[in-house]
């Protein structure tokens, strides 16, 4: 309970073209107190990028052009600090491009359970809490 709590407030963009897991993830991180906005493609996502900063972005790999690698690095530049997670339908990662691994923190196959989800974004912002406690 403690994690989740640490969770709330938190801002995530997320790039999903399905209504209906949209609409599923929107109403599981609002009852968390985070702020979710969903985007239907990598070009909006950077559209709203060039504007604000999230603590996480997340996308689908299907939904990028060039297989993500374009997208994840202007975010990197964008919003350094953000939790960058890949969202795949592959169950055979070796179709996930290998240099994607530099610009990305974490990558998820479909279908997961939201507190897989939740898991991820919570190792990696503590991670991040800790190396800036040593900086």
């Amino acid at each position: 309970m403690d994690r989740i709590l640490k969770l709330s407030n938190l801002k995530i963009l997320l790039a999903e073209h399905d209504p209906f897991i949209a609409d599923a993830f929107q109403k599981f991180f609002k009852s968390r107190g985070c702020v979710l906005i969903v985007v239907e493609s990598d070009e909006k996502g950077i559209h709203l990028l060039e504007k604000e900063n999230f603590d996480v972005i997340a996308s689908e790999l299907e939904l990028l052009r060039s297989s993500g690698l374009g997208f994840f690095k202007r975010v990197k530049s964008l919003n350094p600090e953000a939790v960058k997670i890949l969202i795949t339908n592959y169950r055979d990662l070796t179709r996930v491009p290998k240099a994607i691994g530099s610009v990305v923190d974490d990558i998820i196959e479909k279908p997961f359970p939201f507190g897989e989800f939740l898991e991820i974004i919570s190792r990696h912002i503590k991670i991040q809490k800790e190396m800036n406690s040593y900086l």
